[in-house]
């Protein structure tokens, strides 16, 4: 009898220091039998064990909470449940070790994600992005470089570009005396740049002539249309502020009795970037 009270009473004790379970009072009005002992009630009743008991396996049968567990218990993760640590990661916790190659997908990126292209891998294909521009210059009348158009810059990845376009060009030839046929001629050289990064090199150069021999009709002045398009492909680095530009320059003017003159330029010029 006495182990048992002993038994109880260390039970009890171990209990009491949980703070969260709390045992039945006893005859004697008391939860503790060396208590009740002194108090004279020495007689230790079944289902006061029972009850005592039946508290302490209430509390651990499927019952155990928060509250039950200490500060720094550090129960293995292996032990929890999935499901209840969701939420439960500081911010910034998770790092490139603890997501397993291959795992995120295309569906776990949110459609409005707005995900900067720069920050996909050089070379990766994504589609195509297309831009471009309308003529944005004039054929200068003396021997000058000048810009007639260029594309819009954007933030090339690596990959193949292709420009291509149309741009209109008239060669003017005007009889300066009448009755005189004059002759001139002149040349027109058109030239396509790579900008990748805004830094221009030329790609392509494309030469043109114009002429007119003193012969024919002396009053009749000659107007020659030139169409030229523009393609190429070109695969810059990766960098931003890339573009192209075409630019046309005309060359000096051997004229007799006339007077000649490229002139125009209308079209546009675009980019595809294969993404």
């Amino acid at each position: 009898m006495r182990a048992l009270l002993l038994l109880l009473c260390l039970l009890g004790g171990y209990v009491a220091q949980a703070g969260l379970v709390t045992r039945p009072t006893k005859t004697c009005g008391t939860t503790n039998y060396s208590t009740e002992d002194a108090l004279g009630c020495s007689t230790i009743l079944s289902d006061e064990v029972d009850d005592d008991l039946n508290a302490i396996y209430g509390e651990f049968n499927g019952n155990i909470t928060d509250a039950n567990v200490a500060t720094g218990a550090n129960i293995s993760c292996t032990k929890i449940a999935a499901a209840t640590c969701t939420n439960q990661l500081a911010p910034g916790s998770i790092c490139t070790t603890e997501i397993g190659d291959g795992c995120i997908v295309n569906a776990d990126i949110d459609a409005a994600a707005g995900i900067a292209g720069g920050k996909l891998a050089v070379g990766a294909a994504t589609g195509q992005a297309t831009t471009g521009a309308t003529n944005s210059g004039t054929l200068s009348d003396n021997t000058t470089e000048t810009t007639i158009v260029e594309t819009p810059a954007f933030t090339s990845r690596g990959t193949t570009v292709i420009v291509n376009g149309q741009l209109t060009f008239r060669c003017d030839i005007t009889i300066i005396t009448a009755g005189i046929a004059g002759s001139a001629s002149r040349t027109l050289t058109i030239r396509e740049y790579a900008c990748p990064g805004g830094v221009c090199a030329v790609a392509h150069t494309y030469g043109y002539s114009c002429f007119r021999a003193a012969q024919g009709p002396t009053t009749d002045n000659t107007q020659w249309p030139l169409s030229v398009g523009i393609t190429f492909v070109h695969t810059p680095t990766a960098v931003a502020g890339t573009f192209y530009r075409i630019t046309a320059q005309q060359g000096v003017a051997t004229e007799t009795d006339a007077q000649i003159e490229w002139v125009g330029g209308n079209g546009y010029l675009q980019q595809t970037e294969l993404r």
